[in-house]
């Protein structure tokens, strides 16, 4: 049986298609993701292929990683809201949201690098202002 690549998948959306401005491919991006018939082992695929082909010049690769994780959100029995790429726009940027049934949230944030922030007091003041919302 053949295998699907991220990078198959990135492709058939149309070319880069993953930004904050394409929201119809970034739908059907996280639809697909979404299904049930995806095995811990298809994502965990995609996961090392997006941190493989991810670069300045490729960057839908690590839209493509942030929404993996998120939906795995799904795939354990949250509702899921994805946020934004590039952290534009009005609020607090956060990458997205697993919503429990009983109502609790857990704030997603995806990172590629070990330590992504400028300091631990700007993670802080995020989780400050996002508790205040």
């Amino acid at each position: 049986m053949a295998s699907t690549s991220i990078a198959d998948i990135v492709a058939l959306i149309g070319g880069p298609g993953l930004d904050d401005s394409t929201s119809d491919a970034r739908h059907r991006f996280t639809a697909f993701l979404c299904q049930s018939k995806w095995e811990p082992d298809d994502i965990r695929g995609w996961v090392d292929e997006c941190l493989e082909l991810a670069s300045r010049v490729r960057p839908e690769f690590y839209y493509a990683l942030q929404d993996l994780v998120v939906s795995t959100g799904h795939h354990l029995g949250f509702e899921v809201e994805f946020g934004s790429y590039t952290g534009s726009g009005p609020g607090i940027p956060y990458d997205g949201k697993w919503r429990a049934l009983t109502g609790e949230e857990i704030l997603v944030e995806v990172k590629s690098s070990p330590w992504p922030l400028g300091s631990v007091n700007q993670l802080g003041q995020y989780m400050d202002t996002y508790a205040e919302m």
